[in-house]
């Protein structure tokens, strides 16, 4: 026991930070294991304790930094330790998913205009943030001149919430989530420009050569462009989006309906809500 109480207090990383009792006002950097960051601090001359480095450089050398990819602000954590978040595994209220480069890189940053006591969490008003660091990582942010989703090239670090994986993902952050629902093109639109809405149980509820669309909610079932004829020998498409949506297609080699996926997005006339609608669109008596 005793062995290890010392080799725990020779450990400078495992040390509080001490400023010591001395009058001085030195410059120099401590380790803080919560955070497992190298801050500065100012150190009074006269005792403290081994956590107490002349440069930045020297700690970060003797102790396992962490490198912080948060603008402002710490990783969310929990006991200490860096809570991962993706696509699918979301962030605490007030916290922002940053993305790495990899789903272990991941971690969740606090909303920076919670941080400067205004509120404005909306990510696609925000500046083009290309970020700090070595990496070349593909994103998109909204272009709030062009009302448009933009490619950019993201350095890994210290970026803002405007910046997407996907093309699709910003689409659907900042107001655009209809322009990739179809697979070929952009909704059908009435005349006066507004998207025709749809239901697959009600029959020819799309124009002409066009489809329904059944999204995750009744403000994406929208009709898109396409014949709507022999759905029944189409194939499976799981679609994209990530949406996981249980939905029915008809197999035409076991000519019956079976149960898929559906990512929410794309797609084709060959899915179905339920079962019933399936069998009687495709297995008629």
């Amino acid at each position: 026991i005793y062995l290890k109480k010392y080799f725990a207090a020779s450990n400078p990383c495992t040390q509080l930070k001490s400023r010591g009792t001395g009058s001085s006002n030195i410059l120099r950097f401590y380790y803080d294991h919560r955070t497992r960051q190298c801050d500065s601090f100012f150190y009074t001359g006269v005792e403290g304790n081994q956590n107490n480095f002349l440069t930045k450089d020297h700690c970060e050398q003797a102790c396992a930094v962490s490198k912080n990819p948060c603008r402002r602000g710490i990783p969310y954590m929990i006991d200490r330790t860096s809570i991962k978040c993706y696509t699918d595994i979301p962030c605490p209220s007030h916290y922002w998913c940053h993305y790495g480069s990899t789903r272990d890189s991941s971690v969740c940053c606090q909303i920076e205009s919670l941080m400067n006591c205004y509120v404005n969490e909306n990510p696609c008003a925000l500046k083009l943030e290309t970020g700090e660091g070595d990496s070349e990582l593909n994103r998109w942010y909204f272009d709030t001149r062009s009302q448009q989703c933009l490619a950019f090239t993201y350095k890994g670090n210290k970026g803002n919430q405007n910046q997407f994986l996907t093309k699709l993902d910003c689409n659907l952050a900042c107001g655009r989530a209809y322009i990739d629902m179809c697979p070929h093109g952009e909704p059908v639109k009435s005349l006066d420009g507004s998207l025709i809405k749809c239901f697959q149980n009600v029959g020819n509820s799309c124009p002409p050569n066009s489809w329904c669309h059944l999204g995750d909610s009744d403000d994406t079932n929208i009709c898109c462009t396409g014949t709507n004829t022999d759905i029944c020998e189409r194939s499976l498409n799981h679609g994209f989006g990530g949406k996981n949506l249980d939905r029915f297609y008809y197999d035409k080699s076991s000519r019956s309906c079976l149960p898929f996926m559906f990512g929410g997005h794309k797609g084709n006339g060959n899915n179905f809500q339920s079962l019933k609608e399936c069998e009687e669109t495709c297995l008629p008596p």
